[in-house]
């Protein structure tokens, strides 16, 4: 079985205490924990560039399709035991792409560096057979931008800084930077599903086992995290999951 370590700390953001895997790097000096199972498992399986590497939009779309390898391929990106996320469970795989990437349009933009970290691909390359859900993804993406247009977010972005930044490029005006986002958005939620096609080996129903395998398994930890600083080790295989806490040497000395 494979091995992973998690603990539990406490987000400065929100001072909720909860479980992230022990090399998941402070992102701006924070560290994003998790409080339920499924979160986790998106960390574990789904990000595909590497759990130490979490934390730019970049990698975050390229994980989005890598989602849609693991979990949208039957449909449901929830099996409804993620309470309180269980409304989610209505939503197609191309409209909660659709959101997420929303979402990270809205943090790349008010991202003083517009940093796209580690990845921004080149030109973007035909559409292949199979890849109609990103055609669909996006299209559900069009029509939520011209909420995104009318929300005001960007007019309040604009009252304080002078441009939108997305990676090296400055707008002074949302549709282009859409635009110019929308173009990276295709290219990386291809190469994130054809990573995780490439890390399972094309076995969808093996990774989306192992996803809620674990998803399940941690559910029972995160809902009730004891201290910061608590230990586990998370062992998994295609076919179950196990975590067990892991006590400090000091906890059995005298």
């Amino acid at each position: 079985m494979r091995t992973k370590d998690l603990e539990v700390r406490r987000c400065e953001e929100s001072g909720e205490l909860g479980w992230v895997f022990s090399d998941m790097r402070d992102i701006d000096g924070m560290i994003m924990v998790s409080t339920a199972g499924y979160m986790l498992a998106h960390d574990l399986f789904e990000h595909v560039n590497g759990i130490d590497r979490i934390g730019s939009v970049g990698d975050e779309i390229e994980a989005l399709g890598a989602m849609y390898f693991v979990r949208g391929w039957n449909g449901n990106v929830f099996d409804g035991s993620e309470e309180p996320h269980h409304r989610r469970r209505y939503i197609s795989p191309e409209q909660d792409i659709a959101s997420d990437i929303e979402q990270q349009f809205q943090e790349l933009i008010c991202r003083d560096d517009g940093d796209w970290a580690h990845v921004i691909p080149g030109k973007t390359m035909p559409l292949r057979d199979g890849d109609e859900w990103v055609t669909d993804s996006l299209e559900c993406t069009d029509i939520m931008r011209v909420d995104l247009a009318q929300d005001g977010a960007a007019e309040d972005w604009l009252e304080y800084h002078e441009f939108f930044k997305v990676g090296r490029i400055k707008y002074k005006h949302l549709r282009p930077a859409w635009d110019h986002y929308m173009d990276q958005v295709r290219s990386l939620l291809r190469c994130g599903y054809r990573k995780a096609y490439k890390q399972y080996k094309g076995d969808h129903m093996a990774a989306h086992n192992m996803f809620w395998n674990v998803a399940r398994e941690m559910d029972r930890w995160t809902k009730h995290p004891e201290y910061e600083g608590q230990q586990g080790k998370l062992y998994w295989d295609r076919n179950r999951a196990v975590f067990e806490e892991v006590y400090p040497d000091e906890y059995y000395e005298d």
